[in-house]
């Protein structure tokens, strides 16, 4: 009766069988790793490239300002500021000037919500109580570090220039923070 009993070594055993699906579990779990990472790059990309628009306007504002100053004369701004296009503080962090529309104009950082960010205050020649101020870094950018140095041209052409350099690092997921230092030079273009 159990002659006729065949062996049927078609099917596959339970060592087989586990051997493959480790194989497979394998096989996906790197391919799910490859795509996790290319979806963190691709996401710190896009943070860099928005850090940097932001940063651009912010250097299109000062730098349009800064070009078109002009020297100030009768005490219009701050005392220090009188026979001169530009000033700094005595750490270097912020700067005076007298823009094109005769408004005085201080570029200096503030601290807001534990973000700091750059500010402009811009008021009238003569009438420091009356101003407007804003932020012109967004808020999701963090400013840590910010140093004007004043280059004044002593051949008496009156083109002093300003070099500026900013660091700034992204607010957020720490995955996502991206640190920039930025560096540029702008001269005045005021003439008479």
């Amino acid at each position: 009766m159990f002659k006729n009993f065949r062996k049927n070594n078609k099917g596959t055993t339970l060592l087989e069988l586990t051997v493959a699906i480790s194989i497979f579990s394998i096989a996906i779990l790197s391919v799910m790793q490859i795509f996790d990472m290319s979806i963190k790059g691709q996401r710190n990309v896009v943070a860099a490239q928005n850090m940097q628009e932001s940063i651009r306007y912010t250097l299109e504002v000062m730098s349009k300002e800064i070009r078109m100053a002009k020297e100030a004369d009768n005490n219009d701004c701050e005392a220090t500021l009188i026979n001169k296009v530009y000033y700094t503080d005595a750490a270097n962090n912020t700067l005076y000037l007298l823009n094109s529309n005769n408004k005085c104009v201080k570029y200096f950082l503030d601290n807001n919500n534990e973000v700091t960010r750059l500010k402009v205050k811009r008021y009238t020649a003569g009438s420091p109580t009356v101003f407007d101020e804003d932020f012109i870094t967004p808020l999701r950018a963090n400013v840590t570090g910010l140093k004007f140095d004043i280059i004044e041209d002593i051949s008496g052409n009156k083109q002093p220039r300003v070099t500026m350099v900013l660091d700034i690092e992204a607010t957020g997921k720490n995955i996502n923070k991206n640190e920039l230092k930025i560096q540029t030079t702008i001269s005045a273009r005021h003439y008479e």
